[in-house]
């Protein structure tokens, strides 16, 4: 298969400029000027950007263990929704990723579903309990491209040395939740706006205490580690001491922390409480900064879902995380407006910079030899930039986009949408209880066909909520009905997608949405 994109605006480490771009079996053949060759597919690239697929180097997709908070495919979706085409997914699962076989069956699982790269990072403990060292030999064997507990720190820093000293055999890195939970008790960042609204919080010096441990422990045996979420201005000078005396110290911040701060919180909104807690003023301008001066190496979303229900509590007592995957290019490019940063070097901090530290080969970069996802044609606009995406596309538009089970995102915190969207149409009604459930469905499926009869569609989505046994065999038999129009990668979603029909079932409710081509 030869695709030829020509008069693309390429923005990447290797190769900036407009440029013609020559694929052949899914690899970078040639990039020049004026390609003159008998294609089969040729894209037109006018007035728009290509840029590398994004790697993602900290994500949770909780699959297996909280698979009611977000599914390996969902979170791929997600993922896609977003431009990302490579993600670092976190051990903190139930089983934990702390031995080989988990690592394999990860890695088969990426394969199976075939969106996008998910490289299972192993636990440097086993269960992540901080207790005992897995072994990190095998799991490197089996792919684990990275060692980290995170969702809680190495707390005993002898155990962190000894696999410090391991890390070297395995060539990988070690990635430390960076907290000290003694310190880390309360519920946002300790400051101003704690004070006012109320909330207790939680001091920088949780954060920079841990992190200064690692740093020396880098710094005698000689280990890469890498420092997650950096959220601090302590922290931040620690980087520059460690880039100061050459160590081999890499770090990282999420876009949540570059563009929300302590004051998002005000609201009481459970969306705003994630961990590290966004941080005041003084130390989101020094994160900024720090991406500015090359100081901090890389920007991840830290994407960690929760069911809706989970979220829907009071501040105080809400587990920490959202959902940030699907928004991580459109807050970069946000970022890259509001601090009149160069979109080039946001570019580079989840692509090139994640490979080469993560030694990641044939991604990341647009250059000769280099590998190269499927295009996507639709153009989507954020903020008023054209960008023309390398990403498995055509998968992405056949599943739906983003379905999750999830809470908020921070796209919706900042008023940002994910820079691919998928057209659904449909119409809502409510089917009455009273006529009976299985009438209900039925009512349902036939008004399903009259849209398959009367329209083209694409597929037809069915979701649920609730686990009563009545309510599941229903949805099987719904979808067993529905047959091949049955698009099997749309389980859930959170109702931003108008149904065709609806069906309350007391503790939930079973739906359907028409997905027109």
């Amino acid at each position: 298969m030869i695709k030829l994109i020509k008069n693309a605006n390429i923005i990447s480490h290797s190769t900036n400029g407009v440029y013609d771009v020559l694929i052949e079996d899914d690899k970078i053949s040639k990039i020049d000027k004026n390609i003159d060759v008998d294609a089969d597919e040729i894209i037109i690239a006018e007035g728009k950007t290509l840029i590398p697929g994004l790697i993602d180097m900290h994500v949770h997709f909780r699959q297996p263990g909280f698979d009611h908070r977000e599914t390996l495919e969902t979170g791929s979706l997600a993922a896609l929704h977003g431009g990302v085409t490579t993600v670092g997914m976190m051990p903190n699962t139930k089983p934990a990723l702390d031995n080989s076989i988990m690592i394999e069956y990860m890695q088969n699982k990426s394969k199976e579903l075939d969106l996008i790269n998910i490289l299972p990072i192993g636990a440097i403990t086993k269960g992540r309990e901080g207790k005992e060292l897995a072994g990190m030999r095998g799991m490197t064997d089996k792919g684990a491209i990275a060692f980290s507990d995170d969702g809680a720190p190495v707390y005993d820093p002898n155990i962190m040395y000894r696999a410090a000293q391991y890390s070297l055999m395995t060539k990988r890195p070690l990635i430390n939740h960076a907290e000290v939970p003694e310190l880390a008790k309360g519920n946002m960042r300790e400051g101003e706006t704690s004070c006012k609204i109320g909330v207790y919080g939680i001091p920088e010096i949780a954060e920079s205490i841990m992190v200064a441990r690692d740093i020396e422990i880098s710094k005698y045996t000689g280990a890469h580690v890498h420092i997650a979420h950096v959220s601090t201005s302590q922290t931040v000078d620690l980087l520059k001491y460690s880039k100061m005396q050459n160590l081999k110290v890499t770090s990282e911040v999420t876009h949540n922390h570059l563009l929300l701060n302590e004051e998002a919180c005000e609201s009481y909104s459970t969306d705003t409480k994630i961990n590290p807690p966004l941080p005041d003023k003084k130390s989101q301008k020094a994160l900024i900064e720090a991406i500015r001066d090359n100081t901090i190496n890389m920007i991840v979303s830290d994407h960690a879902p929760y069911a809706k229900y989970e979220k829907e509590v009071e501040f105080e007592t809400a587990p920490t995380g959202i959902s940030g995957v699907e928004t991580l290019l459109s807050g970069i490019i946000k970022l890259s407006k509001e601090q009149k940063i160069e979109l080039k070097d946001l570019i580079e901090k989840v692509t090139y910079n994640p490979a080469n530290i993560f030694r990641l080969e044939n991604i990341g970069d647009i250059k000769e030899g280099k590998s190269f996802d499927e295009i996507v044609e639709e153009i989507s606009k954020v903020e008023k930039s054209k960008v023309l995406f390398s990403i498995p596309t055509l998968k992405f538009l056949k599943a739906g986009g983003r379905i999750g089970k999830v809470s908020g995102t921070i796209g919706e915190i900042l008023n940002i949408k994910p820079v691919i969207t998928c057209n659904f149409d449909g119409i809502y009604e409510t089917v009455s209880k009273s006529r009976g459930m299985k009438k209900a469905i039925k009512s349902m499926f036939d008004k399903a066909m009259e849209f398959v009869n009367g329209d083209e569609v694409h597929s037809l989505a069915v979701y649920h909520s609730g686990d009563e046994p009545e309510t599941l065999k229903l949805v099987e038999g719904l979808k067993k009905n529905l047959g091949d129009l049955m698009n099997k990668s749309l389980h859930f979603f959170e109702g931003k997608i108008s149904p065709t029909m609806i069906v309350h079932t007391g503790n939930g409710l079973i739906g359907m949405a028409v997905i027109k081509k």
